[in-house]
This record gives C-alpha cells, sequence and structure tokens, in this order.
C-alpha cells in the first residue's frame, strides 16, 4: 500500500486525477498524506463487493477523460455482495468460483481503461504458499488473470529495518519484476522506506559503488574519495556531498551493460531459461529450491 502511495504522489505530481477503491479500510487521509499525495485531490471510496467496484468504474469509463490513476487494494480482500445478502438470511452458500470469474471481468475492464483512457491501474495482490513442490514457491492471488492482465508485476518482499538501538523504523524492500512488457523482467531493486524520513534515494548505492570500485569497505568502515565513513548510512552521506560519484556511477554502468537481474527467480518463474545460465548459476538455483523444499517441510 505505502509502494503505491508512493507511485500516486508521482503521478498526481504529473497531472493525473487520483481515485482509490479500498477493500480493506487500509487507506486514510494521514496515509496518504504521509508519503505525498495532496488527500484533498483523492477520491477515496470503500467497498470490499467486487459489484460495486464494477459499477464505480463503469462511472468512470463514462466520463470520458483521461489521465486517471486508480488504485485497488487489495484483490485479496474483495467478495460479492451476495455474501452480505446470504449471510442476512442466515443462508450462506459455498461461492462455486462465481467470485473468481467477476474479479476476471472487473481485471478486463480495468485493462481495457487503461488503455483507452490512457490512465494508470495499480492492484495489489497477496501471495500464498503453493501447495505443489514443482514450480514457483509462491503463487499470486486472485486467479491466474491476475498475472495475463497486468503489463508489469511487482513482487515485494519486506524486512525490518533498525536504527542503532535495534528500535524498528521503517521497512526495506526488495522489489522484483516478475513481468515487464516494457523492459526485461527479473530485474531487482531495493527500497528503504523511513517511516521518519521517507525514501532512501541512495539505498542500495553503496553496494554498486562498492562493485565500480568506487568505494572500498573494510569491516563497518567505508572509504569513499579517500574520506572515511563508519557504517553504511553514513557512508551514503558521500553521495550527497559529492554529486560526482553518481556520475562515475552512471558511467560505470553504461559501459559495463550491469544488470539486476534476479537469476534465481528468472529460474522459477521461466524453467525453460536454464540452460543459458552458467554452471555457478545452476547450482545457486538448485540450492536456493532445496532450501524452499525445507523450509515448506517443515
Amino acid at each position: 500500500s505505502s509502494f503505491m502511495c508512493l507511485c500516486l504522489a508521482e503521478a498526481q505530481a504529473k497531472g493525473y486525477k487520483i481515485i482509490v477503491l479500498d477493500t480493506e479500510g487500509a487507506w486514510t487521509k494521514e496515509f496518504v498524506e504521509r508519503w505525498g499525495v495532496d488527500s484533498e485531490n483523492v477520491l477515496l471510496i470503500y467497498t470490499p463487493w467486487v459489484n460495486e467496484i464494477m459499477n464505480v468504474l463503469g462511472s468512470i469509463r463514462a466520463t470520458g477523460e483521461e489521465k486517471y490513476a486508480i488504485v485497488v487494494d487489495s484483490i485479496g480482500a474483495m467478495e460479492r455482495g451476495k455474501l452480505a445478502i446470504d449471510a442476512e438470511a442466515g443462508d450462506v452458500k459455498a461461492d462455486q468460483g462465481s467470485l473468481q470469474k467477476e474479479q476476471k471481468r472487473m481485471m478486463k475492464l480495468l485493462q481495457n481503461m487503461s488503455i483507452s483512457m490512457n490512465s494508470i491501474v495499480m492492484c495489489s495482490g497477496h501471495y500464498y504458499g503453493s501447495p505443489n513442490q514443482y514450480g514457483a514457491a509462491e503463487d499470486i492471488g486472485g486467479g491466474k488473470y491476475m498475472k495475463l492482465a497486468p503489463q508489469i508485476i511487482i513482487s515485494l518482499k519486506k524486512t525490518k529495518l533498525f536504527d542503532g538501538s535495534k528500535n524498528i523504523i521503517g521497512n526495506a524492500v526488495k522489489a522484483i519484476a516478475l513481468k515487464n512488457r516494457f523492459y526485461p523482467p527479473f530485474e531487482e531493486a531495493l527500497i528503504e522506506i523511513d517511516y521518519r524520513s521517507g525514501i532512501n534515494q541512495y539505498a542500495g548505492m553503496i553496494d554498486l559503488a562498492t562493485e565500480a570500485e568506487l568505494c572500498s569497505v573494510g569491516g563497518s568502515w567505508f572509504t569513499i574519495n579517500g574520506e572515511k565513513y563508519q557504517g553504511r548510512s553514513n557512508a551514503e552521506e558521500a553521495f550527497e556531498k559529492d554529486p560526482e560519484i553518481l556520475k562515475k556511477l552512471d558511467t560505470w554502468l553504461s559501459k559495463t551493460g550491469y544488470s539486476t537481474t534476479n537469476v534465481k527467480i528468472k529460474a522459477v518463474e521461466e524453467p525453460e531459461e536454464i540452460d543459458d545460465m552458467t554452471e555457478e548459476e545452476k547450482d545457486d538455483i538448485k540450492n536456493e529450491l532445496k532450501n524452499i523444499g525445507k523450509k515448506k517441510r517443515k
């Protein structure tokens, strides 16, 4: 939700009209403002019912306007309106796949709106452990169309961020593009979200600078441009003090063709690509899959 909210702030700055379809009741004025969204210019609609969401989307489409940024958060919290009617009558029946069919229709409508109305659509889903011992370790909830419809699918895995006193101050999020119709897939990036100061724009830069030999590491000390810094967060100050380091890093990236492709994820999602990998990469993947299997058995 925070990741999508950050994207909405950027879209709003580019003139997009913001609409949030909240199925979880998690979006508030304070939440969107924390990530830089102008709450006065957001249409926020709470409903967990997929039929009501379809009605809202139909009304938006009927305006004939363009440049909307629409968020659906999340697919997993949706239900059919009939559930409430049946519950009131004391006669709740099994779904029989009707919810998945309506979700698919909703996704098709969103896909059409994003293209025909020059708009951006973002939907959040959840990962679920796969009961299969073969193939992907996790599956995206929401049915098969959740994988087919989007132009881009980004997997987000988070860990906690701590300060020097071991207090939790935010999340470190690893974002991996499982699907991308505009750029090679399986690229990954690190996003550090500090709840006090927002996004760390230099997250991951130290590792890149070390690989480019612009930074040397000795224990907890980092040396950049002849100056020593203790701790990774302190070392990141070097990029702010001397922007030339970033230019050198850009030059190195363009000359080396550096890629952040996650080969392990690629192998799981596209096993036919394994033949093109080195033996070392194949061994890494085998070990990773063994570890996944052990975790499942536990």
